[in-house]
């Protein structure tokens, strides 16, 4: 892995754990965090990242559940969610993962979707949306989001009002 994407994802991990999480838990259902940069195994924390999208775990007294997060630094809260629907290399991205894992019901993703907005990795927090992952993918499925293009890959943006106003559940901090 690249230094820089490392440091990043280092900063991003934190700015979760720092700014995130204190405002997301109680809404939530409290409970404690556990990220996976902390798991000793860092072989399955990758592959718990890759096939399964799950960056945290919230760990609640009646169970735990997984969460991704997503954590974008910069001037403009956005609040969207960006869910990654082809890429040019034809890889699986996370929208069809998770699409076979909430379909089949016979793999693990996770519970929670969680996109924040940082001014910077040390704050201030600028917004943070909280979606079931289920939801999101269904909001996709039914043609609901925008589409944008990058240089190599074509991402679902859903707009968090619109997610609001189709019906399902999600919390706008």
């Amino acid at each position: 892995m690249d230094d820089t994407v490392k440091q990043d994802m280092d900063k991003s991990a934190a700015a979760f754990k720092n700014l995130v999480w204190p405002i997301v838990l109680p809404v939530i259902g409290g409970g404690d965090l556990l990220q996976m940069e902390n798991v000793k195994d860092s072989n399955f924390a990758k592959i718990l990242d890759i096939k399964a999208g799950i960056d945290e775990w919230q760990i609640h007294r009646d169970g735990m559940r997984g969460i991704a997060s997503r954590i974008q630094q910069g001037e403009k809260a956005w609040n969207t969610f960006t869910i990654r629907l082809a890429r040019d290399s034809g890889a699986q991205t996370e929208y069809e993962k998770r699409r076979i894992a909430i379909k089949t019901g016979m793999y693990i993703y996770p519970y929670l979707t969680i996109q924040a907005y940082v001014k910077t990795w040390k704050g201030p927090l600028l917004s943070v949306g909280i979606a079931k992952t289920a939801d999101i993918i269904e909001f996709i499925k039914r043609g609901l989001n925008t589409v944008r293009r990058t240089t190599n890959a074509t991402f679902a943006v859903c707009g968090w009002q619109k997610i609001k106003v189709a019906g399902y559940w999600i919390i706008i901090l």
